[in-house]
């Protein structure tokens, strides 16, 4: 089941965003708990949060916004994150969360969703690339010495 998230959720998101920052790219910047706890609140008021349950357990996140960019007037949805449980990824919950983010972000008015995939991992590409989304571009790192 896929529903919206609630405070009582965060606890939980916390750890999973714990869990998706150290299997990522963004592993060598240092993670904040209360970065992510206000940034769920935060998404919940003003913003797309949805959690995927089975058996009563929350297995996955979805994380999400529709902006204007700094070229346009029109709106494009954007995702935050995308995450489910390790033993739970070889289902269809990740699917069923973009569709719902597609649908909140057509009621929202976008005109486009442009997803990025911070993990690495190709087969995020092959699911997004499965529903219809089309490769436009790299994400790039460089580190800068502090």
């Amino acid at each position: 089941m896929i529903r919206n998230a609630v405070e009582e959720d965060i606890p939980k998101l916390v750890e999973m965003g714990k869990r998706l920052h150290d299997e990522s790219t963004y592993k060598h910047v240092t993670y904040s708990p209360e970065r992510v706890a206000a940034t769920c609140r935060l998404m919940m008021s003003n913003g797309f949060l949805v959690v995927a349950e089975k058996n009563d357990e929350v297995i996955g996140v979805m994380m999400g916004d529709v902006q204007v960019a700094w070229y346009t007037t029109e709106r494009m949805g954007f995702d935050l994150t995308l995450y489910i449980e390790p033993k739970h990824r070889s289902g269809m919950m990740a699917m069923r969360m973009i569709k719902r983010f597609e649908e909140w972000c057509i009621a929202m008015g976008a005109t486009q969703i442009r997803p990025g995939i911070g993990t690495g991992d190709p087969s995020v590409t092959r699911l997004y690339k499965a529903l219809g989304y089309k490769y436009v571009g790299e994400l790039l790192l460089k580190d800068i010495d502090k």
